[in-house]
C-alpha cells in the first residue's frame, strides 16, 4: 500500500500523521486488515499517544464511517496518506473555514484550454465552465455529526459520488 512507501526516511503514513498531530486532539489511521500490524509498529514510533490505528472497510466510504465512530471530536478531517504534505497555513485556513461554514475542502483551479464536459454515451450532455474546475485536495474537514450523517445517507440512499465532498453536495 502507498501510506508504506517510504519518503525521506519516514513513510507516507509517518509523514501524514506527523502534520496532522499539531493540528489534531486525536488522529484514527484507518488500514487494511492485514496492514493494521505493520502500522501499529509505525504509530508506536511517534511521540503522541492520541494515535489510533483501525481497520478500514471494504470501501473508502465505509472506513470512513468507521473511523468516524472512533472518534467524539466536534471535527473530524479527512487526510490521507499518499498526499501526506498539506502545509501548515493550509491546515490552519481549512481549520477556520469549517468552524466557519462546517465544511472546508480546499480546491485548486485545474487549467483547461479544451472545452470540458459531461457525456451521455457517445456525446455531450452537458458542457462545464472551464474556469470554475477545481481539483479537490486535502486535508478536508466537516463537522464530524455533519460527516456521519453524510456517510449514513449514502449508505441507507445507496448514494455515487467520486468524494465525500461530491457526497456533500448530494446530501
Amino acid at each position: 500500500p502507498k501510506a508504506f512507501l517510504p519518503l525521506r526516511e519516514k513513510t507516507l503514513l509517518q509523514h501524514a500523521i506527523e502534520r496532522a498531530l499539531p493540528f489534531a486532539s486525536q488522529v484514527v489511521a484507518g488500514v487494511r486488515a492485514a496492514d493494521v500490524p505493520a502500522a501499529q509498529e509505525i504509530v508506536a514510533m511517534l511521540p503522541h499517544e492520541n494515535v489510533i490505528v483501525a481497520t478500514g472497510g471494504a470501501t473508502r466510504l465505509e472506513t470512513l464511517e468507521r473511523l468516524t465512530k472512533l472518534t467524539h471530536n466536534k471535527i473530524a478531517v479527512i487526510h490521507e496518506a499518499a498526499r501526506p504534505f498539506a502545509d501548515e497555513k493550509l491546515w490552519q485556513r481549512v481549520l477556520e473555514k469549517v468552524g466557519e461554514t462546517g465544511v472546508a475542502v480546499p480546491a485548486i483551479a485545474i487549467p483547461a484550454r479544451d472545452g470540458i464536459g459531461v457525456r451521455d454515451g457517445d456525446f455531450l450532455e452537458y458542457q462545464l465552465w472551464r474556469e470554475r474546475l477545481v481539483a479537490l485536495q486535502v486535508p478536508q474537514a466537516f463537522d464530524a455529526e455533519t460527516l456521519r450523517d453524510i456517510l449514513r445517507r449514502t449508505r441507507e440512499e445507496n448514494l455515487r459520488a467520486d468524494s465525500v465532498p461530491g457526497l456533500a453536495v448530494a446530501c
